[in-house]
């Protein structure tokens, strides 16, 4: 039962991390006390084995997840291919008992060539072909379907190339005809490679080649036309390239439209939909508070120009306003919301997959997509994201023409990922509405299914994933939380969001942010170098003098408005169109470089009207628009797609005759998709609180504005810190206190100074409170509430009660073997001496219990030579005489294909055991366990199944602990996994580098498990200080531990000699001492 209390909800959204807050408030929204902070690490939905790369871990598990799916898939289509023969009467011969390892091909070649006339024979013979073709059946498109194996076909290419390095050996040979097995067959088998990158066959063959090869083996045969097509379908079955997927597509909720499939994000029905939604929801200012909607004329004018842009050109709202023929202020609702949520944010919105095919598709499929219909391209897309073969003849013609090459970088495209509310049928049906009615989408639904006004799509879940591994961690992360405090204390009165740009982007997407940034910031210093050496500048060079430089440098020393030549130190900096009210539009394509003569002429008016009437020399519309098509940029700074749209952005500024809006609270929500769809989700769970998705900026302000930005008792440097991870639940603190009112004032501050700093003016920002008084008593009141609320988290912070954790990963992952680099194996002579580390190293379980079951094995010395030396592996005798396979890294490995693979780092979790010593004091060491020992029980309990000896994590462990096992001397305490949080004092260590560092931090008592060092040591780090955070004046200690290569102790030092205590903790972060649902519990020595 919930403990109803009035509080407000703070969440900060960060790449790595999110920061929630719950904070209780009085009838007036003063802090009384923090129910709950709590900082959520997570890894963006990285493989830890890719950080590199930055590969997703959905992404490479999906390697493991494919090889086990095509298994499973080749297991079940052979088992059905011989359910079928034994049903047809067809024997199964064993292969085993015929010593030739060709015999498959030759018996293919003979049913090419001959009748065979005994029935028995013959059955058997073509039993052998369809076993062997059905487990080497080449490769086929898998977008064509199974039936196109049907009729005949021309050799492939594979095929062909294969008769012509045959007929190179033999050029006698007439192979024109000949199927592959009869090509195969004509060589000497015994003494030619075949497979392998070097081998005759130069790769896979065709299906198609198979396929033709059993249609003639049962036309001589004289097998019935019809069993043949059932043999044929047998040996070939396939199932979508996509899995499972699109039986998991959600319906239409619709009224009569409840039958039909969500059509795909990327399906061009959408991408037309999507266009209508947004263009019907603008309104074009008219005279003074009056709007209208666009016109059927004007809405189809925009949806021409917006659906015919070529790829490359970025599309800009000042190009939609030129072709209405209005000015971009004139057009009004670019950022707010359709009655579904959609917002087309700073740029207008476009057919996303019809540009992506045109730019990244492979030429092959770009110049058929180009060409092909409106049907045509929506049997495409269905086809790649439902993997439903199409209907439409014109596109599986093409699927079926399509190479192994362009099918390979088809399927690296990336397309619109998720799924639309509706199916295309209604998709189809309200676009057509809204084109040519001009109605909104509110008002289509109504018209075209009669839904009633309060009618809405259902929204998804909190935690619905998105298919975005980052973003699904955040979504689920949030849901959690906001779940658990909603049962705690009910529903919060309010629910404020802040995120970063790339806190609901990709770990790639958020590199990629980063790279661009670092880009920028080079450019800015070597402006700043500039400013110094060519211009002799002292001092520090602040951002408004970059930006004064930068201005001057691409106007080549030209005013923007009259073209008099300017300089660094005469230039005066100017906004194109000012704003109503205080502050400007501080984007760099409405700021230009102007002389001091022009800026005191045009004052405070939109360019286009001052110019209309200036009588100051060289200043005219036409020839300002002249003089920015002639700017340069420097390399590396904008692409030419990026540079092209700058300007034109400038050139519509310049046009524009109304002032831009007054700023408001508005300016400083966030209208990033992800932001906008979390905002709809969650306001339609809490109903009843307020929600808001504010920008990474408003916690910056409200620091600064607050004075709290030093207040805060951090680790480290008083202020802003990145070090102390806590900082993510202050930012999220901050944030639950805004209101919209305060956002707005501080947007303005921000702005005001942003704006004052560029024109050199006197900086007033500090006094602004307010428009008027009402304003500045709600500000007033702000900057008291914060205060009382920097107090608590002061407080909170001194209790350690601001908690910073991380959910476990539990499940079996899935390893890194596939992705391991493959080293030769090691031979001895089975007769040979073999230590016990030579043994544990036995390249299978059977050998290694082989040797140990040896009655010359010893515990300590393993094996002493022996030319008499005999055992059995697997029913076969093995002699002093044969070699044996050994591993020869020390690693943990296992046994693959063309020898082993390391697999040290799939360690699933380490058993701690406490060692009993007799007399003395215990010991306590540890047992990592693989996961590759686990994959037979992984739907039983991973942390209780039993370990053989023969086990990879037995043989690798201690060898301490593994004689303490087997002599029934160890304990099992528990289980630690990476991620847990393990809390002990190391201030009792007393040399070393974490003696020095708990000098600096003496307070630290909580370590993160960073990873399993080797198996008697682990790896830690403190779980509050991150290594982003430290600074250049960092002690060497502090950087050796709180980065790399962190806290090395030994098992035992951290559980005998300083009694560790492992934390697991609920999402709200507090202690979870009693299991419930199975979650993991604390636990110590």
């Amino acid at each position: 039962m919930a403990d109803l209390l009035p509080y407000v909800v703070g969440i900060d959204v960060g790449t790595h991390s999110i920061g929630a807050v719950a904070i209780e408030v009085d009838e007036k929204n003063n802090p009384i006390s923090i129910l709950n902070a709590v900082v959520h690490i997570h890894d963006s939905g990285v493989d830890p084995d890719k950080r590199k790369t930055a590969e997703s871990r959905l992404k490479t598990a999906g390697v493991a997840r494919r090889t086990r799916r095509l298994t499973r898939r080749r297991r079940r289509r052979l088992q059905q291919l011989d359910a079928l023969l034994e049903h047809l009467g067809y024997p199964f011969p064993d292969l085993a008992e015929r010593p030739d390892p060709h015999t498959p091909w030759k018996v293919r070649a003979r049913l090419v060539r001959e009748t065979i006339a005994d029935e028995h024979e013959r059955k058997t013979a073509i039993s052998i072909a369809l076993r062997h073709i059905a487990r080497h059946r080449g490769w086929r498109n898998p977008y064509s379907r199974v039936e196109s194996l049907l009729h005949p076909a021309e050799d492939s290419q594979q095929l062909l190339d294969l008769k012509e390095r045959v007929k190179e050996i033999k050029p006698e040979l007439d192979l024109a005809a000949a199927t592959s097995a009869e090509v195969i067959t004509s060589v000497d088998m015994y003494n030619v490679k075949f497979r392998g990158p070097e081998g005759m066959l130069g790769g896979k063959l065709m299906q198609s080649d198979n396929a033709n090869e059993i249609r003639r083996i049962c036309e001589m045969q004289g097998v019935p036309d019809d069993e043949a097509r059932r043999l044929i379908q047998a040996v070939f079955k396939a199932e979508s390239p996509r899995g499972s997927s699109a039986e998991r597509i959600g319906f239409d909720a619709l009224p009569g439209q409840t039958h039909m499939h969500r059509a795909a994000k990327a399906h061009p029905s959408f991408q037309l939909f999507r266009m209508l939604s947004i263009l019907t929801n603008l309104r074009i200012r008219e005279g003074k508070g009056q709007t209208r909607r666009l016109s059927v004329d004007e809405l189809q004018l925009a949806v021409g120009h917006l659906t015919t842009l070529k790829p490359k050109v970025v599309p800009i709202w000042a190009d939609v306003a030129e072709v209405l023929g209005i000015e971009r202020s004139q057009l009004v609702g670019t950022a707010t919301p359709t009655v579904d949520g959609e917002r087309a944010a700073a740029r207008p919105p476009v057919d996303e997959t019809s540009r992506r095919m045109q730019a990244h598709a492979p030429k092959s499929v770009k110049a058929w997509w180009v060409e092909a219909s409106d049907e045509e391209q929506a049997g495409f897309i269905e086809q790649v994201t439902d993997g439903i073969p199409s209907e439409t003849p014109a596109v599986r013609d093409f699927f079926d023409s399509l190479d192994d090459d362009d099918l390979v970088a088809l399927d690296s495209l990336t397309l619109t990922g998720g799924r639309a509310a509706y199916s295309v049928n209604s998709l189809d049906r309200l676009s057509e509405r809204m084109l040519h009615t001009g109605e909104d989408l509110h008002e289509a639904r109504k018209s075209v299914f009669g839904v009633d006004d309060d009618w809405a799509p259902p929204v998804p879940s909190i935690g619905e994933p998105v298919g975005n591994p980052a973003v699904d961690r955040v979504l689920r992360q949030i849901a959690r939380w906001l779940l658990a405090v909603e049962k705690r204390w009910g529903e919060p009165k309010s629910i404020n969001i802040e995120h970063v740009r790339d806190g609901f982007s990709s770990e790639a997407v958020s590199r990629e942010l980063d790279r661009q940034y670092n880009k920028r910031r080079e450019i800015n210093e070597r402006y700043a170098n500039d400013l110094k050496e060519r211009l002799n500048l002292s001092g520090p060079v602040t951002r408004s003098d970059i930006i004064r430089y930068s201005a001057v440098e691409r106007q080549n020393s030209a005013c923007a408005y009259c073209g008099r030549e300017i300089s660094f130190f005469n230039v005066e900096l100017d906004h194109i169109v000012p704003r109503r009210g205080l502050g400007s539009t501080n984007r760099r394509d409405n700021l230009v470089a102007v002389c001091e003569r022009c800026n005191r002429s045009k004052k405070n008016i939109p360019f286009v009207t001052w110019a209309a009437k200036a009588d100051i020399p060289g200043v005219s519309l036409e020839e300002a628009i002249s003089r920015v098509k002639f700017w340069v940029f420097p390399p590396g700074q904008m692409n030419a797609q990026q540079i092209s749209s700058f300007k034109r952005e400038v050139i519509a500024r310049l046009k524009q005759r109304d002032f831009d809006p007054p700023l408001d609270g508005r300016s400083m929500e966030s209208v990033a998709w992800m932001a906008n769809e979390l905002h709809g989700r969650v306001k339609a769970h809490f109903a009843g609180a307020s929600v808001r998705v504010f920008r990474g900026s408003i916690t910056a302000a409200a620091r600064k504005a607050s004075g709290l930005e030093r207040q805060i008792r951090f680790f480290g440097e008083r202020g802003k810190t990145r070090l102390d991870r806590r900082h993510h639940a202050f930012d999220a603190a901050c944030v639950a206190m805004m209101r919209p009112k305060v956002a707005e004032i501080l947007t303005i501050r921000s702005n005001l100074r942003e704006s004052q700093r560029l024109s050199r003016e006197t900086e007033t920002w500090k006094n602004y409170s307010g428009a008027d008084a009402a304003e500045q008593f709600i500000y007033a009141n702000w900057l008291e509430q914060m205060q009382a609320m920097g107090d608590l988290f002061n407080d909170a912070l001194d209790k350690d009660q601001v908690v910073v954790r991380e959910n476990l990963r539990l499940r079996l992952a899935n390893g890194a073997a596939h992705d391991a680099t493959i080293r030769k194996l090691q031979r001895k002579f089975l007769g040979e001496e073999f230590s016990v580390n030579e043994i544990d190293k036995a390249a299978t379980p059977a050998l290694w219990c082989a040797l140990t079951r040896h009655p010359d094995f010893d515990n300590k010395n393993g094996l002493v030579a022996n030319p008499d030396r005999v055992i059995r592996v697997n029913g076969t005798t093995l002699r002093a005489g044969d070699d044996v396979e050994l591993f020869a890294q020390n690693s943990a490995s296992i046994k693959v294909r063309g020898g082993s693979a390391e697999v040290g780092n799939s360690i699933h979790h380490a058993r701690v055991y406490r060692i009993d010593k007799g007399s003395r004091a215990p010991a306590y060491g540890m047992v990592r366990v693989f996961q590759q020992d686990l994959l037979a029980h992984r739907h039983d309990d991973l942390f209780t199944t039993e370990l053989k000896p023969q086990s990879l994590s037995f043989r690798y462990a201690d060898a301490t602990v593994k004689r303490a096992i087997s002599e029934g001397r160890a304990t099992y305490l528990g289980w630690i996994v990476v991620g847990d949080e393990i809390r002990l004092d190391a201030s009792q260590v007393a040399a070393g580098k974490i003696a020095e560092f708990m000098k600096e931090y003496p307070t630290i008592r909580s370590w993160r498990l960073d990873g399993f060092f080797s198996n008697s040591k682990l790896r830690l780090r403190p779980i509050l200080l991150a290594a982003e955070g430290l600074s250049e004046n960092a002690s060497e200690a502090s950087k050796a531990i709180i980065d790399r290569p962190g806290w090395v102790p030994a098992v035992n030092v951290v559980f005998g000699q300083l009694g560790a205590q492992i934390v697991r903790r609920t999402t709200l972060g507090e202690l979870r001492t009693r299991e419930v649902s199975g979650m993991p519990i604390s636990w110590s020595v």
